[in-house]
């Protein structure tokens, strides 16, 4: 394994640019999934399902793989949104340890790998374990490409579930 350096000047502003693609983008997606959990939960009665409105990533991800799994009225997106909703998750550690990560080392000889290193709760809750996420400069730009593509199409779903919930009210 190579040896970790610091970030070369010449390097910085490309890693300001793909974290910064993933995190203006995340936020249009997460707005999305926001806007979801609003409409399930107002108009198609998913506080059935939950008795309260999750704010939490994870909360939602749950919630809305429910409401989309269960409510008849949002079968037509179902599909479309499940696909959005498997891709947050899968997305969402990285994006967790760009947005909540310590940027500590870069490997040039490793395909220009970033290194993030987070303190977490292990998965018993009693103590804090020390994360790391390698991520590779082209993994970062795909990610960041990504997730512009993922929000555009979820604020598409956006605008259709609106007009639906305007036909269950």
């Amino acid at each position: 394994m190579a040896v970790l350096k610091s970030i070369p000047e010449e390097v910085l502003g490309h890693l300001y640019t793909m974290t910064g693609m993933i995190v203006t983008n995340w936020s249009f997606l997460e707005n999305a999934l926001d806007h979801w959990t609003a409409i399930t939960f107002q108009d198609f009665r998913s506080s059935e399902i939950e008795s309260k409105m999750p704010r939490m990533l994870g909360e939602k991800i749950k919630f809305l793989s429910k409401c989309f799994r269960r409510i008849d009225g949002l079968a037509p997106f179902r599909e479309d949104a499940m696909k959005v909703i498997s891709r947050c998750e899968e997305l969402s550690d990285m994006r967790h340890y760009v947005v909540h990560g310590v940027l500590s080392g870069y490997d040039a000889e490793d395909n220009a790998t970033f290194v993030f290193r987070k303190i977490d709760v292990a998965k018993d809750k009693k103590e804090h374990v020390l994360g790391e996420m390698r991520l590779p400069a082209n993994h970062l730009i795909s990610a960041g490409t990504e997730l512009i593509n993922m929000a555009h199409f979820a604020q598409t779903i956006s605008a259709h579930l609106i007009q639906a919930s305007e036909r269950e009210r």
